[in-house]
């Protein structure tokens, strides 16, 4: 059926303009997509020839005039809109960090103190700042807030730093109390503004930050020379203080390798957990409202979902994009607010598509590494900062049937300590000189197998690389169980007496639920009205 209208269209010196429309839903499914919030692609292609020949009753070829973009059509990004003159702004930048051509992946970590503000501000807005050219090297930004009380003590010096590579050897202990995010950008993303009605308190004297930590990752397949790059974040901030104090929470799986997918596999599920206890620990008895997000995974990520389970039945998805796209990644507002009370429990998952791998992909901070974490805008702000899961590496052994490792080498286990606790980043740290690969899952190389008796002296690693073992489909099973429906260790972080706390809980089995059954699909046949 033709279900395409054409309202209008027109011509001037430099475009052509033609404007169209269709419902949500057509009802077509033998030749329609079904048209809703997640990520759909739009493909184009026009001739170059001024109009079509009519004597030939076609149009002429398009050639190289075609392509493809990533949309979100029921989404509305609040880019363009224009602030009161008491909106100020703040650009934190990177400090013209040398890309190193010897690493494919560079995280980079920069200190910033905030202005000098008189009286509570509220964070409102941020946009991208990319360095002019490198646009495809900048993969994704957060900026976090460092939470320690006496905070110049601890993060004065540093913010007259350079920077250091994010999550290696050199990097001060006290950076890793920058656990709480107020803005995530991924590569594809426009930017931010926050409703009118929430806002992020700076300072630490208004429940806020007053230093922050830039975190940027670097992705330089080519491993091109010679780039330097300034790129970072301008937030807008404003003395006219919104209702309600907002804040952020970290949602999906810690980052880890045991979090692992399988290869060959169209469909591959895992999950991270928000605990019912991190809840019920940290949320107001009435709860907090979710307003929007934004939703990450790396390469192979397909589909997003995060769900609520609230006594025992799963509600309607919170988020959830059945079409993601890695080079697209915008944050989302919702169009109605949802209230998560304490004693909920909060599944991300992430599905992710590896048939054209033939070895397995793992947790970890590169591109070719995977991710699944959701960053999530609420109100009012609680102590809750981080709310994750992750599958112990006990759990991964026994699915693919090892019962005993031992270490490579103690004297390396020795080293890799000590490098462990030399925290004080290098005054002179450049990426390059200083720079290590971040693979996390080269720490499988550090042990082999003991049992059984039939892999004896392989290393973790080798056995997980090793095609055979993805060709049993019992192995296969097992994993994508401890994967999907598996036990896991809660991961809750919190703000407690001005700095960060990390709450320990036990393995936890995979909760029982009553699983969401979405409505019937409603067909609109109208040509006409508002499902367009």
């Amino acid at each position: 059926s033709q279900d395409v209208e054409l309202v209008n269209g027109w011509r001037n010196d430099s475009h052509t303009t033609l404007r169209f429309r269709r419902p949500w839903d057509t009802c077509d499914q033998q030749e329609d997509y079904l048209l809703s919030s997640d990520t759909v692609r739009v493909i184009y292609a026009y001739g170059g020839a001024e109009a079509p020949d009519a004597s030939l009753g076609r149009f002429t070829y398009h050639g190289r005039e075609r392509g493809v973009r990533s949309v979100q059509l029921q989404e509305k990004i609040p880019i363009n809109i224009e602030f009161g003159d008491d909106v100020r702004h703040w650009d934190i930048l990177s400090p013209n960090v040398s890309i190193p051509e010897k690493l494919k992946t560079v995280y980079w970590c920069k200190v910033h103190k905030l202005p000098e503000l008189e009286g509570k501000h509220h964070f409102i807005g941020y946009d991208p700042v990319i360095t002019t050219g490198n646009e495809a090297l900048v993969h994704h930004m957060v900026l976090y807030e460092c939470l320690l009380p006496e905070s110049d003590l601890h993060y004065a010096q540093w913010a007259q730093h350079g920077g250091n590579q994010c999550y290696s050897p050199t990097m001060p202990l006290s950076w890793y109390s920058c656990q709480s995010p107020i803005v995530a950008w991924a590569i594809g993303g426009k930017g931010g503004r926050l409703p009118e009605h929430v806002g992020l308190p700076l300072g630490e004297e208004h429940n806020g930050a007053t230093y922050f930590m830039l975190e940027v990752h670097y992705d330089n397949p080519a491993n091109l020379k010679g780039i330097v790059d300034e790129s970072g974040i301008r937030i807008y901030f404003t003395q006219k203080t919104r209702k309600f104090d907002a804040g952020i929470i970290k949602y999906g799986i810690e980052v880890r390798p045991s979090h692992v997918i399988a290869p060959v596999t169209e469909a591959w599920t895992n999950v991270g957990h928000c605990d019912a206890t991190c809840t019920r620990t940290a949320y107001p008895p009435e709860g907090v409202q979710l307003i929007g997000g934004f939703l990450h995974g790396h390469l192979l990520a397909s589909q997003l979902k995060l769900q609520l389970i609230r006594d025992g039945k799963e509600l309607e998805p919170i988020l959830e994009d059945k079409s993601y796209d890695f080079n697209f990644q915008q944050e989302r507002i919702l169009k109605v607010e949802r209230t998560l009370l304490p004693g909920d429990h909060v599944i991300f998952a992430c599905t992710y598509n590896s048939s054209t791998l033939v070895r397995p992909t793992f947790g970890g901070l590169g591109t070719t590494d995977e991710m699944c974490l959701a960053y999530i805008l609420y109100y009012p702000r609680s102590s809750l900062l981080s709310c994750r899961s992750y599958v112990t590496t006990e759990a991964l052994m026994n699915s693919i049937g090892i019962q005993d490792l031992y270490p490579v080498d103690q004297n390396s286990l020795k080293l890799r300590n000590k490098l462990k606790n030399q925290v004080k980043a290098n005054e002179n740290a450049v990426p390059g000189e200083n720079s290590i690969p971040l693979h996390m899952y080269a720490k499988f190389n550090a042990f082999k197998i003991k049992e059984p008796f039939a892999l004896q002296n392989m290393t973790l690693l080798q056995l997980l690389r090793e095609r055979s073992l993805w060709r049993n489909k019992q192995v296969v099973r097992n994993l994508r169980d401890v994967m999907d429906k598996g036990s896991y260790v809660p991961v809750c972080v919190v703000k407690n007496n001005g700095e960060t706390q990390t709450l320990k809980l036990p393995t936890t089995p995979y909760p029982e639920f009553e699983p969401y059954r979405p409505p019937e699909r409603q067909c609109n046949m109208k040509k006409d009205g508002g499902n367009k």
